[in-house]
């Protein structure tokens, strides 16, 4: 059985939701890795990148500024 995208990319960062996943994200923005948090978020699918962005926004789940907000919001 061929795994997905989503699937592929969940095992690479050893978690085993998109939620989690989220918050690999979110915590390589709390640690300074700006850069390797908007890699992170290309990788994903338009779909999972709206999810990410109602977590961030609508949840208000994280305390990242409205500047790491912003940069993965210019992304899409």
């Amino acid at each position: 059985m061929k795994r997905t995208k989503l699937q592929r990319l969940l095992k690479s960062y050893e978690v085993e939701t998109i939620g989690g996943y989220f918050w690999v994200i979110v915590e390589s923005v709390i640690n300074g890795n700006r850069e390797q948090a908007r890699e992170q978020f290309k990788e994903m699918q338009q779909e999972q990148r709206k999810e990410f962005l109602i977590f961030l926004c609508v949840g208000n789940y994280t305390t990242l500024s409205d500047r790491d907000k912003e940069m993965f919001i210019k992304i899409i």
